[in-house]
């Protein structure tokens, strides 16, 4: 029989460390007021290094203290990121993807045209409707000047892009 400092140095181990094999059951505790049994805690935690390296029993990280990053996470979590962003530059690249602010830009254009456009109708089609007392004829006329504008718009938008409009 042996005590926690007599098997500590026969498995080249510290006190603290014994201490934690035997609270894990790693080494088998003492069996009466004799103390450890040196050979029994010699085979079990051998038996526990070979299961380690054979890869049958998990190693449990080291304790990581409160607020520490775990540097292996963090790595994973920082390749994880990279590769998302590798995969949004490839789609930006083949055309498959548009930033926002490009869109926002467009879109903002767009309606800047539409807006001066139909803010032009009335000064275009007030002395085509003012003498008329013809509803349909307004209604014509009005309508006919919606369409030139829309017509107009479409033809920006296709030099703009260079693309055939689609109907």
């Amino acid at each position: 029989m042996a005590t926690m400092k007599e098997v500590g140095e026969h498995l080249d181990l510290g006190l603290t460390s014994i201490k934690e094999l035997l609270r894990d059951g790693t080494i088998p505790g003492a069996k009466g007021p004799g103390g450890l049994d040196l050979d029994e805690c010699r085979i079990a935690y051998i038996r526990n290094l070979r299961g380690k390296a054979a890869g049958r029993i998990k190693q449990a990280p080291p304790p990581v203290p409160d607020g520490a990053l775990e540097l292996n996470a963090e790595r994973a979590r920082l390749a994880h990121h990279q590769a998302n962003k590798a995969a949004l530059d490839e789609q930006e690249v083949r055309g498959d993807l548009v930033r926002a602010e490009d869109v926002t830009r467009s879109v903002s254009d767009a309606f800047r045209r539409v807006r001066a456009r139909l803010l032009s109708l009335p000064t275009k089609l007030t002395p085509i409707v003012l003498g008329s007392t013809d509803t349909v004829e307004v209604k014509d006329a009005i309508e006919a000047g919606v369409l030139e504008a829309l017509a107009e718009l479409t033809r920006e938008t296709v030099e703009d892009d260079g693309q055939e409009p689609s109907e």
